[in-house]
């Protein structure tokens, strides 16, 4: 409030009270007249008040408009850009969450309050199980195989040829690993090493393995270890395929299957990083109970793999 706004404030309020005390003058004219000129034996209730008090809330009622117009007027000229960055952000934000539910609908991924679930299609008359939610006849088609099935064909493998489970994961990585390097691309193009190893063990997490994390979980300590840990694995040691314990170190397949993968990454996102692209060796010893589940190491801590040229 200005100087002016102030002296315009006082003002108001003496003449309202100057007008109100005059408006009671007035009033008392008609009483003093029925009482022939005196106040003697006149009663409070014999007055008007209404005059005076008309006088003072319209007094009242323009220093408030004088006094806080203004001010008034500058925060309703606010309301339209307020009420424009509101709106903006909130549409914003709408449409992330549109294109991110999108994205992971496509791919049959569901988040519901707590719990995320993975989503099939079932074709009834071809007895087919396909990817996602999209109608789409060249997306993945997925065999509803238990893990002790999956853990019994590993090991009849494994007995058959002791190396060709490492051999089959590294292949069965191939096709999938050109798919991703295509996936990441499209999201953040190049960037370094653990950024892409990030957007790989966040889809391969979701599709049952287990749960991959990268340790430690920083990108400049983890130059240093070069290490992933599958958590939760599928090939357990707690499947009742009627082998025994000593038989049951099946993690090669795994093994290869992560060779396959990161050698198909861009050379360029390998700068920095004390290994050679396309030529990486993923190591696992299913002997080390400090390295593998199948070995005596706790399974909520996982099976352990590393990097190296």
């Amino acid at each position: 409030m200005n100087s002016n706004t102030k002296y315009s404030f006082k003002s108001i309020i003496i003449l309202g009270v100057f007008f109100a005390f005059i408006g009671f003058l007035l009033s008392l004219i008609p009483v003093l007249a029925g009482n022939n000129w005196s106040l003697t034996g006149l009663k409070l209730t014999e007055f008007s008040f209404i005059s005076p008090i008309i006088i003072l809330a319209i007094s009242f009622a323009a220093s408030i408009s004088l006094s806080t117009l203004s001010n008034l007027n500058e925060e309703f000229l606010k309301f339209p850009n307020i009420i424009k960055d509101v709106t903006t952000g909130s549409v914003d934000r709408l449409k992330h969450d549109i294109n991110e539910f999108k994205e992971k609908l496509s791919s049959g991924i569901v988040k519901h309050e707590d719990y995320t679930y993975r989503a099939l299609i079932y074709y009834e008359g071809n007895g087919e199980i396909r990817n996602g939610f999209a109608e789409d006849k060249q997306s993945s088609r997925n065999i509803l195989f238990s893990n002790k099935t999956i853990n019994l064909i590993f090991r009849e493998i494994k007995e058959l040829k002791p190396g060709a489970l490492r051999d089959i994961g590294k292949k069965s990585s191939n096709r999938f690993a050109i798919e991703l390097v295509s996936s990441i691309f499209k999201k953040q193009g190049p960037a370094d090493l653990y950024n892409w190893m990030q957007h790989w063990i966040t889809f391969d997490s979701g599709a049952g393995f287990g749960k991959f994390d990268l340790v430690p979980e920083n990108s400049q300590k983890w130059k240093e270890t070069l290490t992933i840990v599958l958590k939760h694995s599928f090939l357990t040691t707690d499947t009742d395929t009627g082998y025994s314990k000593s038989d049951q170190k099946i993690c090669d397949f795994i093994t290869g299957y992560i060779e396959g993968i990161i050698n198909h990454f861009p050379h360029e996102i390998f700068d920095g990083y004390d290994l050679k692209p396309g030529k990486i060796i993923v190591t696992h010893d299913i002997d080390d109970p400090n390295e593998c589940i199948s070995a005596g190491r706790n399974p909520n801590k996982g099976c352990v793999f590393h990097f190296k040229s």
